[in-house]
């Protein structure tokens, strides 16, 4: 009778979110990694041999991290941390070597198309990196946000998981980085292009600032991937090839996007990312059409990602009909 009225007395409260992070995430990187292991199989291309060490070394750091992730599970920012750790470590060279492995095609250049596109749209290249000329404190700020993109990301990332909602917001932080990187680089291995400052090739006799090896530091592996009959990829040195649409700008944008949700984090990403958005015609060497692309890139994946929340979601909330709570015992 005393245990019936216990039970009785006690109140039914809703299971805490506790989900752990989808596997698709993990899936898309599994499919990419499938085709660059396919593509070195049927092609000539190889790695050096300092790559299956980086690799061995980066496996014990990932089965580390995804431990972590495992025993403290009900630790909200240590299992984003630890779960977000191992995904980037491991997508860091798959989708790198899949970049590199995209620009060994014989498709044409593309800049005279991507050129023959800023004129349609009214970017005069050579105007702008004059006015940049012009702003020796602009460009140092510049120069900053465009060649640390992969180290402030990743401190966002870890001020998001310091939020309540860390769950949801570090997981589509690492979202919307492995679509909209996913986009860009499917998407610009049919647009294999040299940079603007390549093509164009202006005459910098004239400028303070400027110079030629300016967003030309990945010319030479470009011309080794086109040019050798069997490139020999570094896995440690491979720099982004990805001219349109621009991965800086979708990047960027969806930097923006994820920290809309404090404006302690938003007033800073949004000085940093549009720094480095206007800095990628220059120090990307990118032409005004890859800085729309990659807007246009940014915008999709925000979509896709949102798409499959609201999935989740409504699967979440039938799942919640079902009537699944836990039992509170009444305070003593």
């Amino acid at each position: 009778m005393q245990h019936s009225r216990l039970i009785a007395n006690q109140e039914l409260q809703p299971i805490p979110d506790r989900r752990n992070w989808p596997i698709w995430p993990w899936a898309l990187l599994g499919i990419f990694a499938l085709i660059d292991g396919l593509w070195l199989l049927a092609t000539p291309i190889a790695l050096d041999a300092n790559a299956v060490g980086t690799i061995f070394s980066l496996m014990p750091l990932v089965v580390a991290a995804l431990l972590g992730a495992k025993r403290f599970e009900d630790n909200d920012a240590i299992y984003v941390v630890c779960t977000g750790l191992a995904f980037i470590l491991v997508a860091w060279p798959t989708l790198r070597l899949f970049n590199h492995l995209s620009m060994t095609t014989a498709l044409p250049w593309a800049d005279a198309t991507l050129s023959q596109l800023d004129s349609m749209i009214r970017f005069d290249w050579h105007a702008y990196i004059r006015w940049l000329d012009g702003q020796r404190w602009l460009l140092s700020i510049m120069n900053w946000t465009y060649t640390g993109l992969n180290g402030y990301s990743i401190f966002f990332f870890l001020l998001l998981a310091l939020f309540p909602d860390r769950r949801a917001a570090c997981f589509e932080f690492i979202a919307l980085f492995v679509v909209s990187a996913s986009l860009c680089m499917t998407l610009g291995m049919f647009f294999p292009a040299q940079a603007a400052m390549v093509y164009y090739a202006p005459d910098l006799a004239g400028f303070q600032h400027v110079h030629d090896s300016l967003g030309t530091y990945h010319i030479s592996s470009l011309n080794m991937l086109r040019e050798a009959p069997a490139p020999v990829l570094e896995l440690d040195s491979l720099p982004g090839l990805v001219t349109f649409p621009s991965f800086h700008t979708a990047m960027g944008v969806v930097l923006i996007y994820a920290c809309r949700r404090s404006l302690f984090l938003l007033v800073p990403s949004l000085g940093i990312n549009l720094s480095m958005i206007a800095a990628t015609p220059l120090y990307g060497s990118h032409y005004g059409i890859d800085i729309l692309g990659g807007i246009v890139a940014a915008l999709a994946t925000i979509a896709i990602i949102r798409h499959l929340e609201r999935r989740a979601s409504d699967a979440t909330d039938w799942v919640s009909q079902l009537g699944f709570a836990r039992l509170k015992a009444p305070a003593a």
